[in-house]
């Protein structure tokens, strides 16, 4: 009698129940091969992971190292940026004052009537 024979009989619904998958504690060479691929494959994966852990630190320490120069570039432009403003300002302040000043003298001189070319 086989095993797919005795899951039909009687015996086996009445709750008589035998293990059809039977656990030999054996050591194979299979069993040997199975256990060292799953070590290597488990070794291959540690190394792989560390790898690319190393190069995540470099790129990131790369990164930094670029973050703190562009940093130092932009401060350096920002400050040049605020020296032109206060030239320009200086600038403006001038212009408004020689205009002021122009204004004053229009006011207190003679208006003259515009010179005609001369006939040659």
């Amino acid at each position: 009698m086989d095993d797919a024979e005795r899951l039909r009989t009687p015996e086996r619904r009445a709750g008589n129940r035998r293990k059809l998958i039977r656990f030999i504690p054996d050591v194979s060479f299979g069993t040997i091969v199975q256990s060292i691929s799953i070590l290597i494959g488990a070794a291959m994966a540690y190394g792989t992971y560390t790898a690319d852990k190393e190069k995540d630190r470099a790129r990131m320490s790369l990164i930094e190292t670029s973050q703190a120069s562009d940093r130092l570039q932009v401060k350096s432009s920002i400050d040049e940026l605020k020296g032109d403003t206060k030239e320009m300002k200086n600038d403006v302040r001038d212009l408004s004052n020689n205009m002021i000043k122009l204004q004053a003298q229009m006011q207190f001189q003679p208006v003259q009537p515009p010179r005609q070319p001369a006939n040659r």
